[in-house]
């Protein structure tokens, strides 16, 4: 059996895509990082590096990740997808794959700052710095939108969320925050002492 991931080509972007580093990990990169997280999970946790049905965890090691996924689990409970008023998300039905999602945001952005310079990722390109771009190649990656219909339905046997609540972990990395220079009282702002960071 291969230990494998596949990226496929219809979700590529153009070849000029690649030419920035923000652009590259902000999408791929988080594609990437959300395998691993799955990996490294709550299920990942019971399988080891061989693939044999083993808990390799610390009681610490699985506390601390139980906590964390909680909190993250607590903050997209109940969400309003777009157009959809009467039924909300279920962060217990869709908090394994929003701890991944969490966990892609922080394994690519954490690439991406550790291969460029602060100035780097200050520079402005078609009025972006690289960490806007980072972020909103992210976000675009998942965008897309849903029939009603379809919304609703997947909000009671998907466990994927919408794909808003994808976005919207952004809120839980201090680099978005600065990026943007978000402030109380914005959509997007998250106190920091809410913020998750999972590994």
């Amino acid at each position: 059996m291969l230990n494998q991931l596949t990226v496929e080509g219809a979700s590529l972007a153009a070849p000029s895509a690649f030419e920035d580093p923000a652009v590259l990990l902000g999408r791929y990169g988080s594609i990437i990082g959300h395998e691993l997280g799955h990996a490294l999970d709550s299920r990942g946790s019971q399988r080891d590096e061989l693939g044999r049905v083993r808990d390799w965890w610390s009681a610490d090691d699985r506390a601390a990740f139980e906590e964390r996924a909680a909190r993250v689990v607590a903050d997209v409970d109940g969400c309003h997808p777009r157009g959809i008023e009467d039924a909300v998300v279920d962060g217990r039905l869709v908090g394994f794959e929003v701890v991944a999602e969490l966990v892609s945001y922080q394994i690519a952005w954490d690439t991406y700052a550790s291969m460029t310079t602060a100035d780097e990722r200050a520079t402005p390109v078609d009025g972006f710095t690289g960490a806007q771009r980072f972020f909103l190649a992210k976000t675009y990656g998942r965008r897309g939108i849903d029939r009603p219909e379809t919304a609703r339905a997947r909000l009671h046997g998907d466990v994927h969320p919408p794909f808003e609540v994808f976005a919207n972990l952004a809120r839980h990395l201090d680099a978005f925050h600065e990026a943007f220079a978000t402030r109380p009282g914005d959509g997007m702002w998250l106190d920091p002492e809410d913020r998750v960071r999972v590994y």
